[in-house]
């Protein structure tokens, strides 16, 4: 079973290779740490990618307008297809077992049963 913190921290330890291929147009400034124009990966500088207080997972800021947000949210950000499908592919791409996230799967569909119940009775 793989938490979103184990996920981020697996991300990030393959920062290198995710980088360069979801993030092609980033330039690796030094060890760990790469920029580019913003939080959607386009050309440029004024984003960084990098480690924060020796934290196990990489975050981005945009020093331009201030955002900030974990490799995961930049992920999800840069796909545009949501948390759910972000997760599956990252756990793809890090060959992780998709039966490593059945609780997620079975907490989120207990939690749409759940809803349907209600929907029902109300």
């Amino acid at each position: 079973m793989i938490s979103p913190q184990e996920l981020k921290i697996k991300l990030s330890s393959n920062i290198q290779s995710l980088m360069s291929e979801v993030f092609p147009d980033a330039k690796r400034e030094t060890a760990g740490k790469y920029t580019m124009g913003d939080l959607d990966g386009n050309p440029g500088r004024s984003t960084s990618v990098y480690l924060h207080n020796s934290q196990p997972v990489y975050i981005a800021k945009d020093n331009a307008t201030g955002q900030c947000c974990n490799i995961l949210e930049l992920l999800i950000r840069k796909r545009g297809t949501g948390y759910h499908d972000t997760v599956r592919w990252a756990l793809r791409w890090l060959g992780i077992s998709q039966s490593e996230i059945h609780p997620v799967k079975k907490a989120s569909a207990i939690v749409e049963a759940k809803l349907e119940t209600t929907a029902l009775r109300g």
